[in-house]
């Protein structure tokens, strides 16, 4: 299974791969930390998941969220982000996020659905 993490935070970059590594050691994991490398990147490696925060320099996460679902509609989307008013989670939701995860409260949460997509991902080989 290869995944993408596309967030400006290097010490958040690290803390996931090293937690998805421990959920699955054999994961093929990818980091960007813009909108223009997370772009690359995913049209390079056309992941399983993405892991994208909306906030991004250069560009809102939003468009490229649009473009990843465009391009690869399987692919799975999970916004982490301390962005995460309601306004924020539904627009995203919207646009075609599969879930929507606040950073400060959900991290746990993301780390349970991210377990059950590799174990799924496991299972349908």
């Amino acid at each position: 299974m290869t995944i993408l993490i596309i967030d400006n935070s290097v010490f958040l970059r690290e803390k996931l791969v090293k937690a998805f590594y421990e959920i699955d050691n054999t994961l093929l994991i990818r980091e960007e930390s813009t909108f223009d490398s997370g772009e690359s990147a995913f049209n390079s490696y056309n992941p399983d998941l993405v892991i994208l925060e909306i906030d991004l320099k250069s560009h809102g996460g939003i468009a490229l969220l649009r473009k990843m679902k465009r391009t690869s509609p399987a692919s799975v989307v999970i916004i982490f982000t301390d962005y995460s008013t309601e306004e924020f989670k539904l627009k995203y939701l919207q646009a075609g996020a599969d879930y929507f995860f606040d950073k400060c409260k959900e991290y746990r949460e993301i780390l349970e659905v991210v377990r059950n997509l590799v174990i799924h991902k496991k299972l349908n080989k």
